[in-house]
């Protein structure tokens, strides 16, 4: 059982990767990760899918260009696969996902590897793989996939797990988001004139556009507009929940649930999928066990005072009191019923 930190100090934003600048457009408080000063280590992520294929995707680039010989990257692409699926072993949540080679991302990667290891060899352009960069005033931070130098221009390349549109066929805009802050990046870093991007998804679609000096300009000024707002409610926050802004898109995904009293106010309102649902909770009742493993508990909302009996571990069961405060989380909510989950924690949230 883990027991939840607290917050200290939200310190102000001085830095800001892609994806936390995504976040922050969201949420302020979903993008303060690095900015909570905490009073001690939070558990460690649950590890996804889609975090151990980013990994795999970068490791397999990284080889790209720092191995010679295609026979070789080869040989150690397999290893990483190995390595992946070693992993993946460990997390029950994940085995239902199959066995690692037969992973679409995964393949596709590995393909990108090979390609991108023959054009680094043919020393037509400066290739420049998984290194990290900021803007010459620090604000932007981030590591850029792949992009080649020619002469006064800068090819950017973007592989995607996932398809480049929306279900109704438009431009998803945070690739296109994506493209301006890694050519922010770049014309930072490189005496180039222009940026082009060229996204590719593993379904084997591209898009490419232009990225001109004045329109990335125009971008980091704006998402220096926006960290200046977002630090200026930090500065004045009275409570946690002055940071928060639910809503279905950026509470999906957020890794500090745990920290938000808004999100259990609302999270039943919130069109969610999957084990995204916490319970804060005062432990009221515990029923005899159900089996050796399972036990039904009784829990009443902090926040609504709406009463909940749920199954879970008797090992988590036995180590709970009465009366004290709890949060569970990644559970599923169906038919009015919070349901444990291979992913589910509990913490003691006093």
């Amino acid at each position: 059982m883990w027991e939840i930190p607290k917050i200290k100090q939200i310190e102000p934003i001085r830095s800001i990767t892609f994806y936390d600048y995504l976040a922050l457009i969201d949420c302020t408080l979903k993008a303060l990760t690095t900015s909570l000063m905490l009073t001690h280590s939070r558990a460690p992520d649950i590890m996804s899918k889609s975090a151990l294929v980013g990994r795999f995707h970068h490791k397999a680039l990284e080889l790209a260009v720092t191995v010679n010989e295609k026979t070789e990257l080869k040989k150690l692409i397999e290893t990483e696969i190995s390595d992946l699926q070693k992993e993946v072993d460990k997390w029950p949540h994940l085995k239902r996902c199959g066995a690692v080679s037969g992973w679409d991302e995964v393949n596709q990667s590995a393909t990108n590897a090979i390609r991108i290891q023959r054009e680094s060899r043919d020393g037509k352009a400066k290739v420049i793989v998984e290194r990290t960069y900021r803007t010459v005033d620090e604000v932007l931070i981030g590591r850029p996939d792949y992009f080649t130098i020619i002469s006064d221009k800068a090819i950017l390349k973007e592989y995607k797990s996932t398809s480049l549109r929306t279900p109704s066929g438009i431009v998803k805009q945070e690739f296109l988001l994506q493209g301006q802050f890694y050519a922010a990046l770049i014309f930072d870093n490189f005496p180039v004139k222009k940026v082009e991007v060229w996204l590719e998804s593993f379904d084997g679609e591209r898009l490419d556009f232009s990225v001109t000096h004045s329109v990335a300009e125009e971008f980091k000024a704006e998402v220096k507009s926006i960290i200046q707002k977002a630090n200026e409610i930090i500065r004045n926050f009275d409570v946690v929940e002055e940071l928060s802004s639910p809503s279905s898109s950026s509470c999906q995904f957020c890794k500090n649930k745990i920290f938000c009293p808004a999100f259990p106010k609302v999270q039943l309102s919130l069109e969610l999928t999957g084990p995204v649902f916490i319970l804060d909770a005062k432990l009221a009742l515990v029923h005899e066990n159900v089996n050796d493993q399972i036990s039904k508990i009784q829990m009443v909302s902090t926040y609504t005072a709406d009463v909940y009996e749920i199954s879970i571990p008797t090992i988590y069961a036995e180590k709970m009191k009465l009366h004290e405060r709890y949060l569970i989380e990644n559970l599923l909510y169906s038919s009015s019923r919070f349901l444990w989950t291979d992913q589910s924690r509990v913490h003691r949230n006093g």
